[in-house]
């Protein structure tokens, strides 16, 4: 398990995963859901135990030489691209300076860019989110990597994390 105080790599643990849902959201938003189910969600979604959240940002999916979507594609077409990516793995994660941008490579050669569309001071506006099984969250602000919690582990959360 790596330390909270090193938020990218936190982030690079995506690599070897295979996100299990793979949706858009309101907008161009895009959430990933990695690893076990996470039995302390409630309500109508369940989430990964690893949530990435594209929001912020403006994103891109390339195979080879070809755009297969954006975030401003017309989302009955860009909704059946990025679920091309359901039970792929990652194999590369890369994170740009100072944008923050991400690039994720996938099994199929895929690959997911993300791209700031605010200014390297802006610390208010989150590009994207990584939720992580340790109920912290990385964020990208600005020119920023950040961590920070999101919960509180229970009693039954604890013994849940050791098994």
């Amino acid at each position: 398990m790596v330390e909270r105080g090193n938020p990218e790599a936190l982030v690079k643990e995506l690599v070897g995963q295979a996100p299990w849902t793979v949706m858009l959201g309101a907008g161009s938003v895009l959430t990933l859901d990695f690893g076990v189910r996470d039995p302390r969600q409630s309500g109508v979604r369940i989430h990964g135990e690893w949530r990435l959240w594209l929001y912020e940002c403006a994103w891109r999916l390339e195979s080879g030489d070809t755009i297969l979507t954006a975030g401003e594609h017309q989302r009955m077409l860009a909704s059946n691209a990025v679920k091309s990516l359901r039970g792929v793995k990652i194999t590369d994660l890369v994170i740009a300076r100072p944008s923050l941008d991400l690039e994720i490579t996938f099994e199929n050669r895929s690959r997911l860019r993300t791209f700031a569309t605010t200014a390297s001071e802006d610390h208010f506006s989150d590009q994207w989110v990584l939720f992580t099984p340790q109920l912290v969250s990385v964020i990208a602000r600005g020119d920023q990597l950040m961590t920070e919690s999101y919960g509180h582990l229970t009693t039954a959360d604890q013994e849940h994390r050791q098994q």
